[in-house]
Formats: C-alpha cells, structure tokens, sequence
C-alpha cells in the first residue's frame, strides 16, 4: 500500500505468486486469507495523497482494463468524499472557535437583578445569516426595574 501513496500511482497484482515475489516478508501473513489477487489505490486529493485503499480478492486472477478503471474511478470518488468530509470538519471547528470567541468574558453584573447567559453553538448552515442569529440566547429577570421574562 505504500507504494501505492508513495508513487500515487494504483498497484494491481495479478496472481498469489506475483503477490509472494513482490512482497516476500508481507506474504506470509496473507496466505490464510487465500488471496488470489489485490490492488491498491492511492487516495490523490488535490494532487495530494490523503490514504490508500486495498482490495484483497481470493476469487479472481488479474484485472482487465475496464475492471482498472472501475477501481480507480472507486478511489478517486473516496478520496473526493473524504476530503470533502475533513473541509467540513474543518469549517466546524473554525465556526466554532469563532463562535466562542465572540462570547463575553464574563456576565456583567447588575445590582438587583439576575442575569442569565446560554450558549448554542450553531449547528449545520450556522454560518449563514439566516441562522446565526440562534448562535445565543440572554435572559434576564430585574424585579428592580419591573421587568421579567
């Protein structure tokens, strides 16, 4: 599989005898799974590698060109997927440290009254207008003044 994200480029081995001579030290631990065939596809993300993936088959010898093609097509749509997948998480992350940074320090304190703060993240789509003003909620009880709730 390193060798797949190392060249970012697929590996396809054709038989259990190529897969012994290519790698004689991982061999030995296949062969239980009775592995006839196997290929390895870098996840290439912006022309970067993000992972590899390996398929292992005991029921066929050898790829054909539409069979590379399909299980290239198969990284390329993973890779697109997690990246994707991390950008979001990313987004998050950023919201949400923007989110809590924007938070006063502390609550002010008001002689006579009882001052209440919560904080809601918010959630999916909480970067966009129609929603982040749900990001926080204040409510405040000042018998004092004449006013509750």
């Amino acid at each position: 599989m390193s060798e797949a994200v190392r060249t970012l480029s697929p590996q396809f081995i054709e038989s259990a005898e190529e897969f012994a001579e290519r790698y004689p030290i991982l061999w030995p631990h296949l062969t239980g799974l009775r592995v006839t065939s196997a290929a390895y596809l870098p996840l290439i993300a912006q022309a970067r590698p993000i992972g590899a993936i390996g398929l292992l088959f005991d029921d066929r010898h050898g790829f054909s060109v539409e069979d590379r093609n399909v299980l290239i097509a198969l990284g390329s749509s993973i890779a697109q997927s997690l990246q994707r997948a991390m950008l979001y998480e990313q987004e998050m992350d950023l919201a949400s440290g923007l989110q809590q940074a924007m938070l006063p320090r502390t609550i002010p304190s008001v002689p006579g009254c009882d001052v209440a703060v919560r904080y809601r993240a918010a959630g999916i789509g909480g970067m966009h207008a129609r929603t982040s003003a749900a990001t926080g909620t204040t409510s405040s009880r000042c018998p004092a003044a004449g006013w509750a709730p």
